[in-house]
């Protein structure tokens, strides 16, 4: 395994910087050995994992306790990918070997600290309906709570979740949690109520990327995207050049240049710009916001994308699905999705990995890793005791995710298996620098995160429009009243 140190510069790429019903309490009677789940390993082998760890140099922050708690629940949401980056409650011989990363991750935590891990796996909707019932009715229902990330917002303005500054035993500053998540999510008074990082590898996974079809951008015989990105010139007016001279090539076949779902090609153009949706302003006691968006430099950005994508050579699909199955039968040869499907829908295919383009040279790159990703939080109604056992699971969790998952899902998933070329490799490394998990996204004030796609739908005639129209309607301002309070 990796020493700290290797793992430190890997992270350099920015800090990974990632109850059964309500009437069943979070912890039951002490039972010791937590169940044993293992199937066909040995106990030789689960020794070895579980004593796999950092080289003395980086530790977490543990307590020192052992709880002896045989049910610590844990809330989730249950779509598949989702469910299982944190999930996997038994191997088997199908297992695959990330799966297999997650198991014993959870396993470490469940003997250091003598917990046994259960998880309560619901819709999206569920779950925000059962933190809700138990912040009304329950203690200690559940350790964590893991969904969506907008679902998890929209409850801490409620006052669902705990500060997670509060757990002595969680290190904010240690780097399997993401820095520039604590930098964009800690509220005015310095609290932070949802976290990520290295507990999530779909922290990396969910980063948006642009894909490219090598096969269709080398018939074209025109410009190379990689040299783009290597001269430092990956500009909105050099992609747009590179998709017009492919998409003339395949008119005629009824292909396009690029193709961009309804809502991830707009976002990405938006981020393009360098800038955020909502920007929050502390002076002394007194907390405020401004759209980041608001000027000149991001209102011609958008509008510059939004002409481009209902150009010629450019179209944008309805839904996901469809314009996944697009890219795949070769009809598409430009197309921006999140990193995680690159070792799985797109497996089969010669593709490249390109960041999505900067507005301009002036730009920054930022890769929004989107709302969807799992975000974890805290339920309010914890008490003393089961605050500490909290703080140790998750350190522990997040660290394992640090030494195991993480290295094995960056380094040798996607670095390693997925990626077809040292040009993608760089890209992948500009993408994990510039990762961005936007406050307004995720929080969503007045629905400013899709304002973009309003645009590009036609819901708005322009992006000035736009902006003039939510600024009007004063609802972001009422929706970020809550978190500017806090």
């Amino acid at each position: 395994m990796k020493n700290a140190k290797a793992l430190l510069k890997r992270l350099g790429l920015g800090s990974l910087a990632l109850a059964m019903a309500l009437g069943l309490a979070a912890c039951g009677k002490k039972n010791p050995t937590p169940p044993d789940r293992t199937d066909s390993e040995t106990k030789e082998e689960t020794k070895e994992e579980i004593t796999t760890g950092g080289d003395g140099e980086l530790k977490p922050n543990y307590s020192g306790k052992t709880y002896d708690y045989d049910k610590f629940w844990i809330l989730m949401r249950n779509q598949s990918d989702f469910a299982n980056e944190m999930a996997i409650e038994k191997i088997t011989e199908s297992s695959t070997e990330l799966d297999q990363k997650v198991y014993y991750r959870n396993l470490t935590a469940e003997k250091q600290l003598h917990v046994s891990l259960q998880f309560e796996k619901k819709s999206e909707d569920e779950v925000h309906q059962r933190v809700k019932e138990a912040n009304m009715a329950e203690t200690d229902a559940y350790g964590l709570v893991i969904n969506h990330g907008m679902k998890i917002f929209h409850e801490i303005v409620s006052g669902y979740y705990l500060d997670w500054n509060s757990l002595p035993t969680v290190n904010p500053d240690a780097p399997w949690w993401s820095q520039n998540i604590r930098s964009a999510w800690t509220t005015p008074s310095g609290a932070l109520y949802a976290e990520n990082g290295d507990i999530s590898y779909l922290s990396v996974g969910s980063s948006n990327c642009l894909f490219f079809n090598k096969n269709l951008v080398a018939a074209a015989q025109g410009t190379d995207p990689y040299e783009l990105v290597a001269k430092d010139e990956w500009t909105f007016e050099n992609f747009f050049k590179v998709v017009e001279e492919v998409g003339a090539n395949l008119q005629s076949s009824g292909g396009c240049g690029y193709q961009s779902e309804k809502n991830r090609g707009p976002m990405d153009a938006m981020y393009a710009t360098g800038y955020s949706t909502i920007v929050i302003n502390k002076d002394g006691d007194t907390a405020s916001f401004r759209i980041g968006v608001d000027n000149e430099r991001a209102i011609t950005a958008i509008d510059k994308f939004t002409t481009f994508v209902k150009g010629e050579y450019a179209k944008q699909a309805k839904d996901l699905g469809s314009a996944r199955r697009a890219f795949r039968d070769g009809t598409v040869a430009y197309f921006d999705d999140n990193i995680k499907v690159a070792p799985t829908d797109y497996r089969d295919m010669e593709f490249g990995i390109l960041p999505f383009p900067r507005y301009d040279k002036d730009a920054s790159y930022q890769s929004l890793v989107g709302s969807g990703t799992n975000t974890f939080a805290i339920p309010v109604k914890t008490t003393d005791g089961f605050r500490s056992c909290i703080g140790d699971v998750a350190e522990c969790l997040a660290y394992n995710g640090y030494t195991s998952v993480m290295p094995f899902y960056y380094d040798t998933l996607l670095k390693g298996q997925s990626v077809k070329d040292p040009q993608s490799l760089k890209s992948l490394q500009i993408i994990h620098d510039s990762m961005c998990f936007d406050l307004g996204h995720y929080l969503n004030p007045g629905g400013i995160a899709f304002i973009a796609t309003g645009v590009a739908d036609g819901t708005y005639s322009s992006f000035s429009n736009a902006l003039e129209q939510f600024k009007q309607s004063g609802k972001i301002g009422a929706d970020l009243a809550d978190w500017l309070a806090k």
